[in-house]
């Protein structure tokens, strides 16, 4: 509800024709959008009896969107995980990715609240393969949502749980991967890539 109305995005595929009725009085405008396919190879029409397959998406969608920030919601529990202790040293950071071809699949940054705030204004600089500049290059509370100390969120890229802030934006790389920590001065907590 919103906008002085109602609205579902409910996606409704249909191979021939589709038709919409509008009943009653209340109602004195209303849009659909649609989208056209190339063919209608490999289009089914929308049915509200599932199949097992679309039932099995379903309870998948909804496992990962009841767990938000939860790695095992994505089945990445387990993953191999690269981590790096940012109290160990000061200054810029370098942590060396295994060879790809790979996928980081998540960021996480540990540890206590405290901990978490020496972090705000440090920069993280991702790079790929043979690139001469970073990729990415920002603040890393920008990286993890969480700039200008916002209320505790989870959303599904970003957030932040009782272990500390995520950032579970895919990023491939064919060959080679870096992050590059740049701290104000001296840091705690762990950086986790996964």
């Amino acid at each position: 509800e919103g906008q002085g109305g109602y609205y579902c995005y409910v996606p409704i595929p249909y191979r021939d024709g589709c038709k919409v009725t509008v009943e009653g009085t209340g109602v004195r405008f209303y849009q659909i959008t649609y989208r056209e396919f190339p063919s209608a190879a490999d289009v089914s029409s929308f049915n509200m009896k599932m199949s097992p397959g679309q039932q099995a998406s379903l309870a998948d969608a909804k496992r990962v969107w009841s767990n938000l920030g939860d790695l095992g919601a994505f089945q990445l529990a387990g993953a191999e995980e690269t981590t790096l202790d940012l109290a160990a040293s000061s200054g810029a950071i370098r942590l060396v990715l295994p060879d790809g071809p790979r996928m980081v699949r998540a960021v996480r940054l540990t540890g206590t609240p405290q901990e978490l705030k020496t972090m705000v204004g440090a920069r993280l600089q991702f790079t790929w393969d043979a690139a001469q500049a970073p990729s990415a290059d920002l603040p890393a509370e920008y990286f993890f949502g969480q700039a200008l100390d916002p209320p505790p969120y989870r959303s599904l890229l970003t957030g932040a749980t009782d272990q500390g802030w995520y950032n579970l934006m895919p990023m491939p790389y064919r060959e080679s991967g870096s992050i590059v920590v740049n701290t104000n001065g001296p840091a705690s907590g762990i950086l986790r890539v996964t």
